[in-house]
């Protein structure tokens, strides 16, 4: 009896292996034809602008940024309107004062030459592009660090960049003083 068990335990064992092997397999083989994208891309003429200034920044200086935003974007013959949350977003959150979105609305598919995607590039391009050069104006550098604000030009190494400066200059006020800077 104890032998009949064990061949059955060995049978069942080897069958859920080849079942594994299979659906592997099959999952491989689906992957490989399958295409990724289940929904049809669609123009749905509007999107959503995100936007995030360093953590820190004053309402003013998110409120100069976002309108070069606008700017820019009701400057685009294919826009018809936008509107702009800061520090608000939707539930009951509290949300900093330096983020919030912009709702781009597009003019209808026949009205503009267009697609969605083709404006959502060209106004990324030129918003990253006149905030950077707003943010290196040095009236504007010279403005925002006399009220003791982050100034923070370009991408991601430059901020690190901006940050660390920032940090020498802080350690040499507290040298001044005679204090040690906390690391």
């Amino acid at each position: 009896m104890m032998a009949i068990c064990g061949r059955h335990q060995a049978t069942a064992h080897t069958a859920r292996q080849s079942h594994i092997a299979v659906n592997a397999f099959c999952g491989v083989v689906a992957y490989k034809l399958v295409p990724t994208g289940f929904l049809p891309e669609i123009d749905e003429g509007a999107f959503v602008l995100d936007y995030f200034t360093p953590g820190g920044t004053a309402l003013v200086e998110t409120d100069r940024q976002v309108h070069i935003a606008e700017e820019i974007l009701l400057a685009t013959p294919e826009v018809e309107g936008i509107s702009r949350r800061t520090g608000a977003e939707l539930g009951l959150f509290a949300t900093e004062q330096n983020t919030g979105d912009l709702v781009v609305r597009l003019k209808p598919e026949g009205e503009r030459d267009r697609s969605s995607e083709e404006v959502i590039n060209e106004v990324r391009t030129k918003i990253a592009a006149d905030v950077k050069e707003a943010a290196s104006d040095p009236e504007i550098v010279k403005r925002l660090t006399a009220t003791a604000q982050i100034v923070a030009p370009g991408d991601a190494k430059e901020f690190a960049a901006s940050i660390a400066e920032q940090r020498e200059q802080v350690a040499a006020v507290a040298k001044l003083f005679g204090n040690k800077p906390v690391q």
